[in-house]
This record gives structure tokens, sequence and C-alpha cells, in this order.
């Protein structure tokens, strides 16, 4: 279907902000320090977990004074003790709804901070239609700084507006007004899934996840195969896209970590599919896959964004971490089990390691 067409829909459930992408992305950048020019609350729990990831997020504070009369000094003043209290290598400067409204000009209100340190500055706000654009702002900003080179910016930007079409074919932008899932649940998924894999059958486990969600993602491939060689009579293929060498310095770094661990644990990925910015795309090439090599497969296990792997045949086995993803993935893409690991986001940040996942968990004690 045409993306005009989705253009048309007024989606009336809250959507990711153009802000918190901007932070994300400078985190993925590397970025000691990030300082939002705006009220104190803005954002607050993404910045709680950007902490946590490691990140120091401060804030100018900006009060009904600043609405009025502006907050260059504030923010300039609030940009210089954090460099003085934290000593950061790379500083980002994201803007907020109330100082974009008012006109503030980042680029150059940054410009007067008394620091070599270099300095992301983004004039960004939430009322984008889809949040990609305040990655896609942050990585111009950075490409025009040297920190990112013109065939990356690129290649970022093309998965970018794949993301965006991604959800509004199946995805969160699906229709006006999606309700928030739970799925299946996870002692019924587990159950399905030991059932498939005493069977003598084949089955493949494709792992298409985005970013840091892939460290808990990952946990249930991982649990699929340590009780297939339990139980298991039948044959495992993996396909993941954990490709390294691409994309953000974190987003490598990700990668690298999890191909480590998998290969510790003695997994084998029969395919690799893409690098972990290129969910939107690395579905397909894992169904064109599968399909030139096993389309004779018995059952489906997608894991991380299953709206993004176009396949419909079979037995399939979703777990995603999107509940408003639930209705699209049963309905339109007949998937015959749905789970979600709730609250995956904020149990990721911070890890460097794959974590135990609950469907992942449920499986392995189900089995035990």
């Amino acid at each position: 279907m045409r993306s005009d067409v989705f253009e048309s829909k007024e989606i009336l459930h809250p959507r990711p902000s153009s802000i918190v992408a901007a932070m994300y992305t400078m985190r993925d950048l590397d970025v000691d320090l990030i300082v939002m020019h705006g009220p104190p609350g803005c954002s607050f729990k993404h910045g709680r977990l950007l902490e946590e990831d490691g990140v120091v997020v401060l804030t100018s504070a900006m009060g009904e004074d600043n609405f009025v009369f502006g907050g260059e000094e504030k923010l300039v003043e609030t940009v210089e003790r954090g460099i003085e209290k934290f000593d950061p290598d790379l500083v980002g400067v994201v803007g907020t709804c109330a100082s974009m409204i008012i006109g503030e000009e980042l680029r150059s209100t940054v410009s007067r901070v008394d620091s070599d340190v270099p300095i992301i500055s983004v004039d960004v706000h939430s009322g984008y239609r889809d949040n990609t654009e305040g990655v896609i702002m942050t990585l111009e900003e950075a490409s025009r700084m040297g920190l990112v080179g013109s065939d990356e910016l690129e290649r970022q930007k093309k998965m970018l507006e794949e993301a965006s079409e991604v959800e509004k074919r199946l995805g969160s932008a699906n229709d006006e007004y999606i309700p928030p899932s739970d799925g299946d649940l996870k002692i019924k998924v587990a159950k399905e899934l030991a059932s498939n894999l005493k069977e003598d059958g084949k089955g493949v486990v494709v792992l298409n996840a985005k970013k840091e969600t892939s460290y808990i993602f990952t946990d249930i491939m991982l649990a699929i195969n340590q009780v297939h060689r339990e139980v298991g009579d039948g044959e495992i293929v993996n396909i993941a896209n954990l490709e390294e060498g691409r994309g953000l310095p974190r987003v490598r770094q990700n990668a690298e970590n999890i191909n480590r661990e998998l290969k510790q644990q003695e997994i084998d990925i029969d395919f690799l599919s893409g690098s972990l910015d290129e969910y939107p795309v690395s579905g397909e090439r894992a169904r064109d896959w599968i399909m030139e090599n096993h389309p004779d497969y018995d059952y489906l296990v997608l894991l991380g964004v299953p709206h993004a792997i176009p396949i419909t045949e079979g037995r399939i086995i979703s777990v995603t971490n999107g509940p408003r993803g639930v209705r699209p993935m049963k309905q339109e893409l007949k998937h015959d089990y749905v789970a979600v690991e709730k609250d995956l986001h904020t149990r990721c940040m911070g890890i460097r390691e794959i974590k135990p996942s609950e469907t992942g968990e449920t499986l392995r004690e189900l089995v035990k």
C-alpha cells in the first residue's frame, strides 16, 4: 500500500517523541553529556533512562520568565557548568517544544560557551509526524561537524525512511487508534515453543531487533537453542541482524558484544540479515533467504520487530516489545502467537551483555 494513503490518517494514540529520538541518537554517537533546553520536566523518563545507560542528562530548567524573555543565558550557563563538573569529550544540546516555540537558536547560543569541547546542537521539538525526524536532524548536525561521514548519513536516512514506512504499514501508525495489548501469556507461548521443539520438524528463529533491545530479544533465541539441545528432535535455523562494522559507535558495539556471547554459547548464526540499525529492511532479507534455502520450515519464531518480516505462511510465533503491535500482527499478518516483553526498553538500559527475557526464562523453566 502506498505511503500517501497512510499520510491521510490522523494517529490519535501517543507517538514517540522526536526530542527523545535525538537524545538516543546522541547516545549512539557516544555523547557523554546531554543538555535539554526546556522545562525541568520535559522528557523526564527518558532522561533518567539515558543516565542508566551512562549519559549525563541535564536541563536548563526554563521557567515562565524564560518563556517570555528567552533562556539563552540559562542555556549557556548550564552547558558550561555541565562541562566543568563532568569533563565530557562530546556534548549534545537538544531543543524542546518550549524553547523552539519562542524561537531559540541553539547553534548560535552554544557558540558562546567558553569551552573547546565539541557540541552537537539540534533545534528539535515534538511536533513532527515521525519521531525519526529527530534522528535525522541529529545525524545531519553530526555530519556537519565531521563526526559522521556522508555515506553513513545517507544510509542512516534511508533506514529511517524505511522504519517510518514499516510502522505505517503494520506497526503503531497502522491505524488512527490501536489499543495496547499484553499479547499472549508467556506460559502459553512457552508451551507452544516447547511443543514445536520436541517435534521432528524444522524451526527458523529470526532475530530482527532494534539496537540495544537486541540484548533481551537475543536471550529468547538463546533459550530456544538451549532447550532444543535438551529435548529437540528436529532442526533449528538461526537468522539475526547482527552484522558488525556498520552503524553508529554504540550500535556497532552492541552487535560485537552479542556475537561474542553467542559464540561462547556455541550458537551459530546461519544467516546475517543486516546490522542492528537495519531492522526495517533486514526482515525482507531474512524472508528472501528463508524462501530460497528453507521453504520447507514447519514453524517460525520472529523476535524484535516481527512486523518488518513480511511472512504470513505457516505457524508463526512472535515476540515484540510494542503493545500496540499485537493487533496488526494477529489480524493482518496472521501470527498465531504474539508475546510482549513489556518495559523491555527500560530493562535493557545500561547493559552490555545478553539479559534474561521473560519469554526465554519461562521456556527454560517450563522444560526444566
